[in-house]
């Protein structure tokens, strides 16, 4: 991961400083993310994503004293971490959020197959959405790149599909 952070680094004094700052910090690091997020994996994405910030404004931490720098770089993977823990509460409670629809439905194979062609009649745009995000399961993140979109607008074209979703199914049940 190392090769990662240092590719963003211009001059090769950097690149070894950068080293050596992360060889310093990377345990104390983990520890403090690890201790906001209480999981390993995520823990492991807020030190990647400080460090990564870290080299693209290497050049002003560098030229920080040390007792500024170390407290800079805490400070950085504290509120990195908590971005990331805020970040995956809104997720967690917008899948929870969305999962009511399909929660809602008792699914028999006839059901299942009104779905799949409800799914089938949405717009392009919305049905990607929701297969990528809602039934694929990726990230908001994630699914906001495959897409090419912001995460507001994914969850837009999501709320949308969903509630085309529900119109579409009431309207067969009607028929």
């Amino acid at each position: 991961m190392l090769s990662v952070y240092l590719s963003v680094l211009d001059s090769q004094e950097d690149k070894d400083g950068f080293a050596e700052l992360y060889k310093q910090y990377r345990h104390r690091m983990y520890h403090i993310a690890f201790a906001v997020l209480k999981d390993r994996n995520d823990a492991e994405d807020a030190v990647s994503e400080a460090f990564l910030r870290i080299a693209r404004s290497y050049k002003k931490i560098s030229a920080l004293g040390c007792k500024k720098q170390e407290g800079y770089i805490v400070i950085l993977c504290r509120n990195t971490a908590l971005e990331i823990y805020r970040r995956r509460k809104r997720e967690a409670e917008h899948i929870a959020g969305g999962g009511e629809l399909l929660e809602s439905l008792s699914f028999e194979d006839e059901d299942s197959s009104r779905l799949t062609e409800a799914i089938a009649r949405l717009p392009k745009e919305h049905k990607d959405a929701l297969y990528i995000y809602c039934i694929f399961g990726c990230s908001a993140e994630e699914a906001a790149a495959r897409l090419g979109i912001s995460k507001g607008a994914l969850y837009t074209r999501v709320s949308r599909a969903k509630a085309e979703l529900k119109k579409l199914l009431r309207g067969d049940e009607d028929e």
